[in-house]
């Protein structure tokens, strides 16, 4: 992401290592590039993907307009950059969250099911 941001002509303020989940909201380091924009300190947020952002859809609009609302974009590699000033990029910024987020949702439901599978197997041939 620094060699993009070099070769894009930014103007690096932060790198921030993100390691905590996208689906939780309290994350210290996002905390910081949002108190980075409530200082005007940057114009742009660059993210690997949206999903990394956050995972919620309420999260993400909510975030997402903060950074709009201070002149703040939102960029991520595998994706558009999201400028919610026009009503396509509005609904375009909801369908992501949207697929971020059943995303999110199919892992959950994908480890419950190994979970409750290898429990399920473990009774019948361990116990």
């Amino acid at each position: 992401m620094t060699a993009y941001a070099e070769r894009s002509g930014f103007e690096i303020v932060a790198v921030v290592n993100e390691t905590a989940s996208g689906a939780k909201n309290d994350r210290v380091e996002r905390k910081l590039v949002l108190d980075l924009a409530r200082k005007r300190q940057i114009d742009l947020v660059l993210v690997p993907e949206l999903s990394r952002w956050g995972r919620s859809t309420s999260d993400l609009r909510t975030t997402i307009e903060e950074l709009a609302a201070r002149q703040v974009g939102i960029r991520a590699l595998n994706g558009p950059d999201l400028d919610i000033s026009t009503a396509q990029s509005k609904l375009m910024l909801n369908l992501l969250a949207a697929i971020s987020e059943f995303e999110r949702d199919l892992l959950q439901e994908r480890i419950k099911s190994g979970i409750a599978q290898k429990w399920s197997s473990c009774r019948t041939t361990c116990l």
